[in-house]
């Protein structure tokens, strides 16, 4: 890779220069990691002791009293140790700058101002889409039946009452197993490119079927990052067993390596089905450091945010509802909890470092004038805001 830098000018070319640079860097970093052996134009692979090696070359050409030089950028992972030991050197040998795996290379001062500069203005950015999710579930009550041997003639109010007993009776709690949970609702917040939509999945009248496959097709259109509250515990392995039951093919949810697509071989290293990637992040699951113990609601976890917190109804009431011929309120509910999610999400961000003080509180200010664009003709979100203004 052969790179041009005019140190005396500071330009969007210097600073393409580095990050060239840091690109060379990254790309022998991924490829040690990934432990091939390849011997391919400037690239070179080697296994050293307990380990192995990945060079990367390029060259800085016209920088103002340096000479032309070539650089090769090289990382090596040793067996047993999950960090890597990258630099940059010259390619006579001698050591030019180190990295660390957190904090890319300045190189030079030139360079780093042309890189604070090009920042400074950045160009517009496609963004990874963002999809916090939750799910709404009911007894599956055609389940119940064939696995109890129940009569046919059993109500659909008398078979769920009577898997909550036996399950009262085994556990002394009412939560059925997962395989016997029938998705109701799934609602959604989407997050990309300047835009933000919150809906329930599908129509009322769609059957689960059609409702997780929906859900399933919002990957292979945005690849997104995920995001949900107790969703590893809960939401995904309820949809992962009803996705079963019905056939319903999720080859981009559930690549992790090996799938067919262009960028398949980065989902070994980061997919949605790994608990420790950040693909899907379990807000629940991180923040708990996978402790159940530690685990709390989202509903008091968000109002101690100040965030409105659940409205209309909790997850217990959704049977009853259900019941009584309340989809529509049950797919409202279903909206804020995932309204909910995200703002926790945003709020991790702050948190994480993933957004500065001005892009978070910008990324909130846009949501919550969504809120009161889509509150001015749904009830639901009207409460929402009212309760949302009530928590400042």
């Amino acid at each position: 890779m052969v790179c041009a830098v005019a140190a005396a000018t500071p330009s969007p070319a210097a600073a393409g220069a580095l990050l060239a640079a840091e690109a060379a860097l990254g790309a022998a970093r991924h490829v040690a990691a990934r432990r091939h052996r390849q011997h391919e134009g400037g690239n070179q692979n080697t296994q050293g002791r307990g380990g192995f090696q990945h060079r990367h070359s390029f060259r800085f050409t016209g920088i103002a009293g340096m000479p032309d030089l070539p650089f090769t950028a090289t990382a090596t992972r040793r067996q047993g140790l999950f960090g890597f030991k990258p630099r940059i050197m010259p390619e006579s040998g001698t050591p030019f700058a180190k990295f660390n795996t957190i904090f890319y290379p300045r190189l030079f001062s030139a360079a780093a101002a042309c890189h604070n500069r090009l920042f400074a203005n950045p160009p517009p950015q496609t963004m990874t889409p963002i999809l916090a999710f939750d799910i709404e579930t009911v007894p599956d009550t055609r389940a119940v039946r064939l696995l109890n041997g129940l009569p046919g003639h059993l109500n659909d109010t008398e078979t769920a009452e009577y898997a909550l007993q036996q399950c009262r009776a085994r556990t002394g709690k009412d939560f059925l197993p997962l395989h016997l949970h029938r998705i109701v609702a799934v609602a959604c917040c989407l997050r990309w490119n300047g835009k933000i939509h919150i809906a329930a999945i599908g129509s009322p009248e769609d059957d689960e079927a059609q409702i997780i496959g929906k859900f399933f097709s919002l990957f292979d259109k945005y690849t997104p990052q995920l995001v949900s509250w107790n969703g590893g515990g809960f939401d995904l392995p309820v949809l992962h067993y009803r996705a079963l039951m019905h056939g319903i093919n999720a080859a981009r949810y559930w690549d992790t390596g090996e799938g067919r697509f262009a960028d398949s071989r980065d989902f070994k290293w980061n997919n949605y089905i790994s608990r420790y990637h950040h693909r899907h992040c379990d807000l629940m699951d991180v923040l708990s450091l996978y402790n159940g113990r530690a685990a709390v609601p989202l509903d008091d976890i968000a109002k101690l945010c100040g965030f409105p917190g659940k409205l209309g109804m909790d997850g217990s009431q959704v049977r009853q509802a259900h019941q009584d011929g309340k989809i529509h309120e049950i797919r409202d509910y279903c909206e804020t909890d995932a309204a909910n999610t995200y703002l926790m999400y945003l709020r991790f961000c702050l948190i994480s470092g993933r957004l500065d003080e001005t892009a978070y509180h910008a990324e909130v200010q846009m949501f919550k004038q969504h809120i009161g664009e889509l509150a001015a003709s749904k009830a639901h979100w009207a409460e929402f805001a009212a309760a949302w203004d009530g928590q400042a």
